[in-house]
C-alpha cells in the first residue's frame, strides 16, 4: 500500500512540470482565438473569414526547455523498511544561439505581413507583391551580409599572406585599421 502512495505521489509531483497543457486557449471577442504557448513554444491567432479561418503564428522562439525528473524510491515489501524516496524535479528554459539579424527581420516582416493581410481585407495579388517585396529586401541584405564577409575574407587572407613572407606585424596591423 505504502509503494501504490509513493508511486501515485510520485507521479502527481512530476506531472506539474513534465505533463503541462500544450496550450491555453483564449476565446476573442469577434469570434476568434488566441492560442498561447510556453516559451519553447509560439502562439497563433485564428479569426473566423467568411466561411472558414485564418490564422497567423508567431515565430519560433530561440530557446529551448530544459525537463528534469529524478525520483528515487526505496521500499521494501514484508514488514521490512517500506518507505524512503526522492523527487526532484526542474525547468529550466535555455535561450539557443542567437539569430542573425537578417533572420530576425525576415521572420518579423513575414509575421507581420500575415497580420496586415489578416486586418485587412487585402486581395491575393497585393499580399503576394507584398510578400514579393520582402523576399527581395532580405535577399538584398542577405547579398549585403555575403559581400562583407567576402571582404572581410580578403581582408584577412591579405593579412596572412604578409605576414607568411615577414612582414613587420606591426605594420600589417597598421594596414588592416586603415583598411577598416
Amino acid at each position: 500500500m505504502r509503494a501504490i502512495s509513493v508511486g501515485l505521489l510520485t507521479c502527481l509531483m512530476s506531472g506539474c512540470t513534465a505533463f503541462f497543457p500544450p496550450a491555453q486557449k483564449q476565446d476573442l471577442p469577434n469570434g476568434g482565438y488566441w492560442l498561447n504557448y510556453d516559451a519553447a513554444r509560439r502562439g497563433a491567432v485564428i479569426l473566423p473569414k467568411s466561411d472558414n479561418y485564418k490564422y497567423c503564428a508567431e515565430q519560433s522562439p530561440d530557446v529551448a526547455l530544459s525537463l528534469v525528473n529524478k525520483v528515487q524510491a526505496d521500499v521494501k515489501a514484508q514488514g521490512v523498511d517500506l518507505g524512503s524516496g526522492q523527487f526532484e524535479s526542474a525547468a529550466e528554459v535555455v535561450a539557443l544561439a542567437g539569430r542573425t539579424k537578417t533572420v530576425l527581420l525576415a521572420r518579423e516582416s513575414l509575421y507581420r505581413l500575415c497580420e496586415l493581410s489578416i486586418n485587412n481585407d487585402l486581395d491575393a495579388k497585393t499580399v503576394n507583391e507584398m510578400l514579393k517585396n520582402i523576399t527581395d529586401m532580405i535577399g538584398r541584405i542577405a547579398q549585403s551580409d555575403s559581400d562583407q564577409a567576402n571582404a572581410r575574407q580578403a581582408v584577412a587572407k591579405t593579412a596572412s599572406s604578409a605576414l607568411s613572407q615577414n612582414m613587420n606585424p606591426t605594420q600589417v596591423q597598421q594596414l588592416l585599421e586603415r583598411i577598416k
